[in-house]
Order: C-alpha cells, then sequence, then structure tokens
C-alpha cells in the first residue's frame, strides 16, 4: 500500500479558514488539517494548488509537510527520481516517508 497526505499543523480556528477555502479534512481532529491521496501526480499537482490558496490564510511553510506511507513485504526500497525531487523542493515543504511490514 502507498498513500500520500498532506498535513498542516494548525489551531481549529485556521483549519475551520482552511476546510472553507479548500475542503474538509480528511481526518476528522479538532485541530490540523489532512488530505490523502493514492498516486504520486495527484499528491504533487494538488499540494502545488493547496500551497496557493492556504497562502492567503497565512499558514508558515514549516507547518506543511507532504507524507508517503508505504506498507511493504519482506524488503522496503523506495526510489525516487529527480523531477519528483526536484518538485518536492519547488513546494518549499517537509518530505517525510513512513514505512512499515505490513
Amino acid at each position: 500500500m502507498v498513500l500520500y497526505e498532506l498535513r498542516i499543523l494548525c489551531d481549529s480556528k485556521t483549519k475551520g479558514e482552511i476546510e472553507r477555502e479548500i475542503d474538509k479534512s480528511d481526518r476528522d481532529f479538532e485541530v490540523n488539517w489532512y488530505k490523502k491521496f493514492t498516486s504520486e501526480s495527484m499528491a504533487l499537482k494538488e499540494t502545488k494548488i493547496i500551497l496557493d490558496r492556504v497562502s492567503t490564510l497565512n499558514v508558515p511553510n514549516e507547518d506543511i509537510t507532504l507524507w508517503l506511507f508505504y506498507a511493504y513485504e519482506n524488503e522496503c526500497n523506495l526510489e525516487f527520481d529527480t523531477l519528483f525531487l526536484e518538485l518536492i523542493s519547488e513546494l518549499g515543504i517537509s518530505f517525510c516517508i513512513s514505512c512499515w511490514q505490513s
């Protein structure tokens, strides 16, 4: 299983503003906003759009992270092409990876 998730750390007031501007959070917590993606291309494309829209809400990039969740069997190997890494870098946010054996 591979899943991408955009996380924005914020208080409940800012979360409400993000939900009005973009969409309801994919997780039902009082604080922070989450958006899940099932593909790399969708995660990159949608994250760029969301970052453009969130910039008007004064959410600092330090509070925004794109996560890759990866469940594997036997061995975990991840490879990223240079275009993907370049696009992640251009977003100006952190990229985190969480792997676990399923």
